[in-house]
C-alpha cells in the first residue's frame, strides 16, 4: 500500500499543474513519509522471510530425522515380518501347533533382531 501511495504522490509532483506551488513541498513531505513507510515495510518483510525459512529449515531437519528413525525401524523389522508371515502359517496350526519348529523360528527371528540392531547401532543409527 505504502509503495502505491509513493507512486501516487510521484507522480502527482510532476504534474505541477496538478497542485497549486504552496501544495508541493506539504505533497513531497508526504512522498518522503510513503518513501520511510515502504523502507520500513520492505525490511520488515525481509525479517519475516528470514524468521520463516530458519522455523521451516528447523522443522525439515526434525522431519528428516524423524523419516531416518522410521526407515531404520523398518529395515530392522522387515526380515522379521517376512519371516513371520510365510512361516507363522505353516507351524502354528489350529489343531497342533508344532514346537520344535516353532522354537527354532522364533530364535532365528531373535538372532535376526539381535544382529540387525548391533549393525544398526555400529552405523551410527542408533
Amino acid at each position: 500500500m505504502a509503495e502505491q501511495g509513493r507512486e501516487i504522490y510521484r507522480r502527482a509532483i510532476k504534474l505541477t499543474r496538478f497542485a497549486p506551488p504552496e501544495g508541493l513541498e506539504l505533497m513531497k513531505d508526504v512522498l518522503d513519509q510513503y518513501e520511510t513507510v515502504a523502507h520500513i515495510s520492505d525490511s520488515q518483510l525481509r525479517f519475516l522471510i528470514g524468521v520463516t525459512e530458519f522455523y521451516r529449515a528447523r522443522t525439515d531437519t526434525k522431519m528428516t530425522i524423524a523419516a531416518e528413525r522410521l526407515a531404520v525401524i523398518a529395515a530392522l523389522t522387515l526380515p522379521i515380518t517376512s519371516l513371520s508371515s510365510v512361516m507363522g502359517m505353516n507351524v502354528i496350526v489350529n489343531e497342533s501347533t508344532r514346537w520344535i519348529p516353532l522354537i527354532i523360528v522364533l530364535l532365528i527371528m531373535l538372532v535376526i533382531s539381535l544382529t540387525l540392531l548391533r549393525w544398526a547401532r555400529k552405523q551410527g543409527w542408533w
